[in-house]
């Protein structure tokens, strides 16, 4: 008599969560936190879930947000919290490879692609390497790439924090205003076209930046 033996299937492995969720929701997270009081590493970390607390960390590690972080100690415009709760919206919406796309953003992808205009001399265009509020205004021209990637509400934070870290007047974090530039930049990519970022004191307004012309490639 032959002897069997069951064998029993190992349960599969339930899928690990990416916590990826979108602007909108990613918004009622933050509006949560500010509502406790002081935006702290801590409760942010508490706040998000395991994916989204090792993305923060990662962007928060990786130092492309240490510029902000020092204007921040210098600004009566925003705080650290703004910054923390900038580096939480691109963790609660953009997924491992996105943040890989941020931190791979270099200063010299923000020089090379940006135009600064100073009022004071009559639209001459050039750099300007200091912070002045309200008074430089300039256009950070993406590329298709870039463009598809700005859909994502934290590859703008990470721009921001980069054109930052390049010494670029643009060091206001960007949370409030991610969500309307990635639509912008998923409409202008659909159409064949690119985005390019109005820079305006400390805002950054999405406009039209046409195929063919200048980066749009």
């Amino acid at each position: 008599m032959l002897a069997t033996t069951a064998v029993r299937a190992a349960p599969l492995a339930a899928p690990r969560s990416t916590g990826i969720q979108s602007v909108e929701a990613a918004q009622s997270v933050l509006e949560g936190m500010k509502r406790k009081g002081e935006v702290t590493d801590s409760l942010v970390l508490e706040t998000l879930d395991s994916a989204q607390g090792a993305r923060y960390q990662r962007l928060l590690n990786s130092g492309t947000f240490d510029a902000m972080f020092r204007a921040a100690e210098q600004s009566t415009e925003f705080r650290s919290d703004d910054v923390r709760l900038s580096i939480a919206l691109a963790a609660l919406t953009t997924d491992d490879s996105g943040v890989d796309e941020i931190l791979s953003i270099t200063m010299e992808d923000v020089t090379d692609n940006t135009e600064w205009e100073e009022s004071e001399q009559r639209g001459v265009i050039r750099p300007r390497w200091q912070f002045n509020w309200g008074i430089v205004t300039g256009t950070l021209y993406l590329n298709r790439k870039e463009t598809r990637n700005a859909r994502d509400a934290g590859y703008s934070v990470g721009l921001a924090a980069s054109a930052c870290s390049a010494g670029f007047p643009v060091c206001y974090p960007v949370a409030a205003q991610a969500g309307g530039i990635g639509i912008a930049a998923g409409r202008y990519y659909e159409e064949g076209n690119c985005v390019k970022l109005k820079v305006i004191g400390p805002t950054l307004k999405p406009e039209r930046h046409k195929k063919g012309q200048r980066n749009c490639k």
